[in-house]
Formats: C-alpha cells, sequence, structure tokens
C-alpha cells in the first residue's frame, strides 16, 4: 500500500530550464539543429556584485560584434524575428534581362567597371538557397582587416562548427567580380561611404548628374531622379546595395554608388561593397536585413559549410526586365516594335530605342501604335501639329536613348546650346523644370 501524502505538503516541481536551453519559439529557424550548447566561454560577472540575481545581456544600442562573443548568436536571431519576418526581409539577387539592359546603357556601364560578372551571377539557377546556414553564418560572424584592408579583410563565420570565409579571393572563386586590376578600383572608406558622401566627389556634381531638379530643390525621394536613374536605381536596391521594403525615398550611400555606374567617376569595388554591406546589415540593430542572400549561400556550398540534412528553401529568380520593373513600381509601360516607353507616376516620360533595333528616319511616322496615329491625324486636322519635321515633339513620349559610352547631363559647348535652345516649342516656357530638363537631352541626343 503507498504512503499517504501529507496534507500539508505539495508535488515537487521541477525547476524550469534556464532561457537559453529552452528551444526557442516563434523564430522557427534555430542557430543550431542540436541541442545549443552551454554558454561556458563567456565569463561575465553579474552586476553590483549581486551573485544571486540572474544576468540578461541585453543589446540596446551600438553594433553586434561589439558585445560578447557568446551572446551574439542569440543576440543576432532575436534582432530578426519570427521565420515570416526573417523570409520578408530576404535580399535576393535580380536575373538581367541583356536586351533591356544593354538598350538602357547599363550593360555597358557596369562592364566598364568590370563588375560583368556580377550581372551574370545567379547562384543555383534553380532558385534553391541555403537560409538556415545563411543565417547561422550571419550570427556567428567576426571581422579580420588583415595587414593591408579591404583587400586582406575577411569575414568569418561558423556553420555546424565548421568556418566559412568571405574575402576578396573566395569571392573570386564563385565568380570573376572585379575583372579589372586592383590599381583600377578606389578602396573607400567605410564611413565616407555611409556617413560622409562628400569625400568622394563634390555633392553639387552628383546632383546634377542624378536629378532632375537644382540642388537647392532636391530631396531625396525617387521621383526628383532623372528618369533614367530611377531603373537604374531599382536594381542597385536588388544586387548592388540591396534593401528591401519602402524605396520610394533613397538612401545617402545610394548616391555615390548611382553616381559611379553612371559616370564612372568613382569605381567602387563589388567585392569591397559585399563586405560592407554584409557586415553592416549583420551588426546593425534595427536592420532586419539579410544582403547577398544566393551570394552567401553559394558561397558556403562552396566550402561545404551546409548544416546536415537542411533542406533548401526555394525562391524563383526575379527577372530585370524592363515590362517587369515598370509592372512592380506602378510606372505605365508599352512596346513597340522599335521603342519602349515608359511613364512615371509623376508624369515624367522615358523612351528607349530597343537593343538591336534601328531608329525610325527623320520625319516618318515612327511605330506608333493606332491610338498615337489615331491622336496626330486629330491634332494635325486641327491645326495644332506642325507638318513634317516641326520642331514640335507632344504628341509623341520624349526620345531618351542612352549614351553607351557615358552619361551626362553636363554642360554642352555654345553651338550645341543654340541649337538646342532653336528647337523649342512655344510651349516650352511654361513646362516644369524636369520637363525641360528631359526635352533638352532628348534633343541633344538627336543632334549628336
Amino acid at each position: 500500500m503507498g504512503r499517504k501524502r501529507d496534507a500539508g505538503k505539495q508535488k515537487a516541481v521541477e525547476p524550469a530550464a534556464p532561457a537559453r536551453e529552452r528551444k526557442r519559439r516563434g523564430i522557427g529557424i534555430e542557430i543550431r539543429d542540436t541541442e545549443m550548447e552551454e554558454l561556458q566561454t563567456a565569463v561575465i560577472e553579474p552586476q553590483y556584485g549581486l551573485a544571486h540575481v540572474p544576468y540578461t545581456v541585453q543589446w540596446k544600442e551600438g553594433s553586434l560584434s561589439k558585445m560578447a562573443a557568446a551572446y551574439q548568436p542569440e543576440l543576432y536571431y532575436e534582432k530578426m524575428g519570427a521565420e515570416s519576418m526573417i523570409k520578408a526581409n530576404l535580399a535576393l539577387e535580380k536575373v538581367v534581362y541583356k536586351p533591356d539592359f544593354k538598350a538602357l546603357g547599363f550593360h555597358k556601364m557596369l562592364e566598364d567597371l568590370g563588375w560583368g560578372a556580377m550581372m551574370e551571377f545567379q547562384g543555383n539557377k534553380n532558385g534553391d538557397i541555403y537560409l538556415k546556414s545563411v543565417l547561422e553564418w550571419m550570427s556567428t560572424l567576426t571581422k579580420d582587416d588583415g595587414p593591408t584592408p579591404p583587400k586582406t579583410t575577411t569575414l568569418t563565420g561558423m556553420v555546424n562548427g565548421k568556418p566559412a570565409t568571405m574575402s576578396f579571393a573566395t569571392l573570386k572563386q564563385l565568380a570573376p567580380f572585379d575583372s579589372k586590376a586592383d590599381k583600377f578600383y578606389n578602396y573607400v572608406k567605410e564611413n565616407d561611404l555611409f556617413l560622409h558622401q562628400k569625400n568622394l566627389a563634390s555633392e553639387s556634381v552628383m546632383h546634377r548628374e542624378l536629378f532632375m531638379l537644382e540642388k537647392g530643390e532636391v530631396t531625396m525621394k525617387r521621383d526628383h531622379l532623372k528618369p533614367l536613374v530611377r531603373l537604374l536605381f531599382s536594381f542597385v536596391t536588388a544586387n548592388v546595395s540591396p534593401r528591401v521594403g519602402d524605396k520610394s525615398m533613397l538612401r545617402l550611400w545610394e548616391i555615390p554608388i548611382l553616381y559611379a555606374i553612371l559616370t564612372g567617376e568613382i569605381k567602387f569595388s563589388f567585392r569591397h561593397l559585399v563586405l560592407l554591406n554584409v557586415w553592416r546589415c549583420r551588426n546593425q540593430k534595427g536592420k532586419k536585413l539579410t544582403p547577398h542572400v544566393r551570394l552567401i549561400s553559394a558561397l558556403l556550398e562552396k566550402q561545404q559549410a551546409l548544416l546536415p540534412k537542411e533542406k533548401p528553401y526555394n525562391r524563383p529568380h526575379i527577372v530585370y526586365r524592363l515590362s517587369e520593373v515598370c509592372l512592380h513600381e506602378n510606372h505605365l509601360y508599352k512596346q513597340t516594335k522599335v521603342w519602349h516607353k515608359i511613364e512615371f507616376s509623376d508624369k515624367a516620360k522615358l523612351k528607349i530605342l530597343q537593343w538591336g533595333k534601328e531608329k525610325p528616319s527623320q520625319g516618318g511616322m515612327d511605330d506608333l501604335d493606332s491610338s498615337d496615329e489615331e491622336l496626330i491625324r486629330r491634332k494635325r486636322a486641327a491645326g495644332e501639329l506642325g507638318g513634317e519635321g516641326s520642331s514640335v515633339r507632344a504628341e509623341e513620349l520624349v526620345q531618351y536613348e542612352p549614351r553607351h559610352s557615358g552619361y551626362s547631363w553636363g554642360v554642352f559647348d555654345d553651338e550645341m546650346q543654340a541649337r538646342v535652345d532653336s528647337s523649342r516649342p512655344p510651349e516650352y516656357a511654361d513646362w516644369e523644370l524636369w520637363q525641360k530638363a528631359i526635352y533638352d537631352q532628348g534633343t541633344r541626343q538627336d543632334v549628336n
């Protein structure tokens, strides 16, 4: 017969396991597949000598890399949030559709920087990424600048106890990124890129190249960029300086990157930008972004630093094609036999000659669709438009053919300016400043 329990006694309750031993709930993606190891490497004295008070690491501000190394993985996962949030904040590189990229002039601009391999890189062609491994690597990342940074800088993380390193050398093993000689590139300081852009180039020069308005009137709105630059911005924020979410406003460091691609005046190393982006995203408390996901996943796979039996997470590639970009960003897009025609939300218009197509002869009807032709006929019948060869161009989108050997909205010689002035229609005086800028640039392209 069993022993009776005393009325005054309660059943013994097992003490709760320490928080670090309990399985993380809500995140869905574990730092390790096995039970998390005891954090014996961290020797941290309790605050104020109160040994009976449990010590909890709190990351309130500053860089994650400055926190106790043993606690950095947990703090990284805490900032990244639940699995759904992690997946929503993946910056996945786009695949370039070459004909459109060449028509815009972007292909030549990136080739001139030695970034051809960046345009070709896809990671796993079927879209698979190793998300758990990427996150574990990011959570354990350390940085060693070596004797001559950034060329000797290494970012090393652990995946299932195995180190994996990102560096200029290991990135070159994936693809021939930065195909120019080392001395070709400008290895800029991190603070100059992210905080003090004026140390890289004149602010007024960069604004004149990128924006439609004068410097004093410019805000950081994407809609204030010149039309062609807006399309480049869509690519830069996916493949070069990744971010997700609202892209209606520019970030300061995106200005010199856009300027560098368009003009070639700053010769950034793509590999250097990748190292800066990865380290910055990992260590900033407010940044939940995982950058260059396909690149990191390919790096870990090549170095055989993947979690055992990890099932790949499939995310099909998004293609940078003009029709897709315009659909995603709510621009009006129309493709005719010869032209790409785009109208932006602020009514700015862009007309790009398709790659491999010849420009219609001067004074011809072009390849406008039937609705455009009917509109022109009606206006001509009403006497609103001049005859063939007229300088009035209100019936069609502004023609803009990017220069494949460079890009400039700068100052032209007096003869060129005189020809531009003489081609302006009477209603030019009533146009907005950005409309005048686009029209004049189209005229310059016509007379070149």
